[in-house]
C-alpha cells in the first residue's frame, strides 16, 4: 500500500496482519480523495482530521500527505497502533499528529481540539452498528466542527439510518463497497 498524493507521495506505508483488518483498497481512497477535493473544496492544511477505525492509519497517513494542520488516529487493536506509528516513523513525521489507543466510543481527545475537526473518516469492520454509536459519541462528546465533513466506508447494502445532526452528501460504490458523505449540521 502507498501514499497516493502529496509530500510522501509513492511512499510505502504497512497494513496490520490479522483477519480483523480490511485496509481500503487504493482505487478507493483515490475516489475519496479526490471527491473531498474536487467536489467539496476541501484544502487539507487548514484542516484537523479523525481517522477513527484507523487500521494502518492510511486515510489519516493520505491527510498527513497533503498538509493537514492535525491528525488523530483511533484505534482499539495493539497491533494497528504498533503499524500506525510504524507508518508515521518511517515517513518522518514527528508532529501534528495523536495517536490514540481506544475504542471508538470511549477516547478522549486533547482539549484543545475540541469542536475542531473538520473531517472524519470511520472505517469500522463491516457488519457491525459501530456507526451510529460513533457518530453519536462524537456528537454528544463536542469533538466535530459545525459543517464537519464525515466519510463512511461500509458494505455495499449496509443499512444505515442517518443520526439526527447529520446530512447525507454524496455517495458512491466501488465494487462490495459503499462510500457515504455525511455533513455535521448540528449546534
Amino acid at each position: 500500500m502507498k501514499i497516493l498524493s502529496g509530500k510522501y507521495k509513492g511512499k510505502e506505508i504497512k497494513s496490520p496482519i490479522g483477519r480483523n483488518v480490511r485496509p481500503t483498497l487504493a482505487r478507493i481512497r483515490e475516489s475519496i480523495f479526490n471527491i473531498l477535493i474536487h467536489r467539496f473544496h476541501l484544502v487539507f492544511n487548514e484542516l484537523i482530521i479523525l481517522d477513527l477505525f484507523a487500521g494502518s492509519g492510511s486515510f489519516g497517513l493520505e491527510s498527513i500527505s497533503r498538509g493537514s494542520d492535525h491528525t488523530i488516529f483511533v484505534d482499539n487493536n495493539v497491533s494497528s497502533i504498533k503499524c500506525i506509528n510504524v507508518n508515521l516513523a518511517r515517513l518522518g513525521v514527528v508532529d501534528n499528529f495523536t495517536v490514540i489507543e481506544s475504542d471508538a466510543v470511549e477516547f478522549g481527545i486533547n482539549k484543545n481540539l475540541l469542536g475542531q475537526v473538520n473531517l472524519a473518516f470511520l472505517d469500522p469492520p463491516y457488519s457491525t452498528n459501530l456507526i451510529a454509536d460513533s457518530l453519536l459519541y462524537m456528537c454528544q462528546n463536542g469533538y466535530l466542527q459545525r459543517d464537519a465533513l464525515v466519510v463512511i466506508e461500509l458494505a455495499r447494502g449496509q443499512p444505515f439510518d442517518i443520526v439526527e445532526g447529520f446530512s447525507w452528501e454524496h455517495e458512491v460504490s466501488h465494487g462490495k463497497t459503499s462510500v457515504l458523505f455525511l455533513r455535521y449540521a448540528s449546534n
